[in-house]
């Protein structure tokens, strides 16, 4: 409290301290991004892999491999 020399000072930090600006992180959020940015991944390649006339066998393998990561996801929120 030394720090803290006028009304101000104590003013901002009240600002700085109030709930809107406390953020609180849950560890699952950040598993579940991470998870979300992979399936968007496959589903990006499987697009790009469609638009460059790749063989329909790789697109679905690709498909496959994006399906899988859902269903694994959706296990784990259960």
């Amino acid at each position: 409290m030394d720090d803290i020399k006028n009304f101000t000072d104590f003013k901002e930090l009240n600002e700085l301290a109030h709930p809107s600006h406390i953020h609180l992180h849950d560890p699952r959020q950040g598993y579940l991004s991470r998870f979300n940015e992979l399936y968007r991944s496959y589903q990006r390649l499987e697009n790009y892999m469609h638009d460059s006339n790749q063989p329909q066998e790789d697109i679905d393998k690709v498909k496959a491999k994006a399906d899988e990561l859902f269903n694994h996801l959706r296990t784990l929120n259960k």
